[in-house]
C-alpha cells in the first residue's frame, strides 16, 4: 500500500484538484509547479452523451480505468456519486465481495483501496470540484 500512501501525502499539498489528458498521458497537478505524469500505453477512449451531462468520457487501459463526468448546469447528483459508482462497478463486473481496506478524504479527493473477491486489490481515486 506504499504507492497509495505516497500519493495521498503528495495530494495533501495540492492547490486544487486537476488532471489533464494529452499525448497519451494522464497528468495530475500536484502543486502550482509540480505535476505527476502517468503514461498510458494502449488504451480505449469512449465518449458518452446524456441530457444531464455536459461532458463525459471513459479511458480504459490494462492498468487504469478513468471515468470523467461533468454534469450539465443546473443538475446535481441525487445521492453520493462515489456510492453510485461503487454499485455500478460491483454490478457491471459481477463482483461478489468488495471490501474497503483504506478510505481517505482530503480536500477535494477521495482515496479508497478495495479487496475484490478476496483475490486482488483495486485503487479508487475520486476528484470533485
Amino acid at each position: 500500500m506504499g504507492f497509495f500512501t505516497n500519493l495521498i501525502n503528495t495530494v495533501i499539498k495540492a492547490t486544487r484538484p486537476t488532471y489533464n489528458f494529452k499525448d497519451d498521458s494522464l497528468i495530475f497537478k500536484i502543486s502550482s509547479d509540480e505535476f505527476f505524469k502517468y503514461d498510458l500505453n494502449e488504451y480505449e477512449q469512449k465518449t458518452r452523451h446524456d441530457p444531464y451531462i455536459s461532458n463525459a468520457y471513459t479511458i480504459q487501459s490494462e492498468e487504469i480505468s478513468l471515468e470523467y463526468i461533468k454534469l450539465a448546469r443546473g443538475t446535481s447528483w441525487n445521492g453520493s456519486a462515489v456510492g453510485f459508482y461503487e454499485t455500478l462497478f460491483k454490478n457491471e463486473l459481477k463482483i461478489k465481495t468488495l471490501v474497503i481496506l483504506e478510505d481517505y478524504e482530503i480536500n477535494n479527493y477521495v482515496f479508497k483501496t478495495y479487496e475484490v473477491n478476496d483475490n486482488f486489490v483495486c485503487f479508487f481515486i475520486y476528484i470533485y470540484t
